[in-house]
């Protein structure tokens, strides 16, 4: 007794100690607890994936997960289901059938100069030779009938069909299976109100045309005196026309974003989560994750589990230090 009283510097000074050591554990107890306690839980599955799930994992209790796969997929199908817009110029139609009248006006001249093959220089040099020949055997009265076909398969062309810059980025959003709208623009520039079109629109570029026009314009024209002649004039004259209109395409994105609302899957105890031998995906994993966190009655037991394990960790350590480094804990230099 005379020995405490004669040191209560130390007395108190150890008091202290022994209280922010006490606190030290208690924190460290309570820190490594939140660490592992999920540990406990989402070990026992041992899943990941792209493996084949080792047994069969059912659903613990009732629970919700979002379902982005199918939120996807819905996604996917509205953007594919958006009705293509195509803006189509009108002056360029008019315009096409202005210089296939004048190219044949200027060949009807050459060839009335007389049918020999000795003239076949005069033509001009985008017309080859196959064509030139058609043109020196063209009666005078027929020349008539090839403006007014040349006029009408412009037409056919360019406002029935339309002519795409190049369709193959069409292709690739499967604008072809829809039916077709259109904005219309007058000679004057102005854009008249969007008119529906019957039936999906035909996606036909230049590249189109150069391989396939002489042979539309021989099932549509079966007695035209100079098949070959006339394509080379089109091909000459036709430019694209119309254009996808991705502004409308872009606005139409953004509202089906905007409208789309996260989609639960629900669950219910006994529901398969990943069947026994299935391969295992990045959905079935967060569905895991999610019953695990809702799970709270588990999840309080395991915590309560790993707070007495590393309670009992803790004070086995200290009961180590006071028998076998006693000297440790009266230390008081650290």
């Amino acid at each position: 007794a005379a020995d405490m009283v004669d040191l209560p510097g130390i007395q108190i000074h150890l008091r202290r100690r022994r209280v922010l050591f006490l606190l030290a554990g208690f924190v460290f107890v309570f820190i490594a607890t939140l660490l592992v306690t999920p540990l406990f839980d989402l070990t026992r599955y041992q899943l990941t994936v792209g493996q084949p799930s080792p047994r069969k994992v059912t659903a613990r209790l009732k629970f919700k997960v979002e379902d982005r796969e199918q939120a996807n997929d819905i996604r996917t199908a509205h953007i594919r289901s958006i009705v293509p817009r195509f803006i189509r110029d009108l002056k360029i139609e008019k315009a096409a059938q202005q210089e296939a009248v004048h190219h044949l006006e200027l060949l009807r001249k050459i060839s009335l100069r007389g049918a020999s093959s000795d003239r076949l220089h005069e033509f001009p040099a985008w017309l080859d030779e196959s064509a030139a020949q058609e043109a020196l055997k063209i009666p005078e009265k027929d020349w008539g009938q090839m403006q007014k076909a040349a006029q009408t398969l412009i037409h056919e062309f360019m406002a029935e069909k339309g002519i795409l810059e190049d369709a193959r980025f069409a292709m690739d959003l499967d604008l072809h299976r829809y039916t077709r709208y259109e904005i219309l623009r007058t000679t004057e520039g102005e854009t008249q109100s969007s008119q529906p079109v019957r039936g999906p629109p035909d996606l036909i570029d230049m590249r189109w045309l150069a391989a396939n026009l002489e042979g539309s314009i021989a099932a549509i024209y079966s007695n035209l005196p100079a098949p070959r002649l006339i394509t080379a004039v089109l091909l000459r004259v036709m430019k694209p026309n119309q254009i996808f209109d991705y502004g409308h395409y872009r606005m139409e994105i953004a509202r089906i974003e905007s409208d789309l609302h996260p989609i639960y899957k629900e669950y219910s105890p006994g529901d398969p989560i990943v069947r026994e031998g299935q391969k295992v995906n990045e959905t079935h994993l967060a569905t895991i994750r999610q019953m695990q966190k809702d799970d709270r009655t588990r999840l309080m037991v395991t915590g309560v589990s790993a707070f007495a394990l590393i309670s009992l960790f803790t004070l086995l350590m200290i009961q180590y230090l006071r028998v076998y480094q006693s000297d440790r804990l009266t230390d008081t230099d650290w």
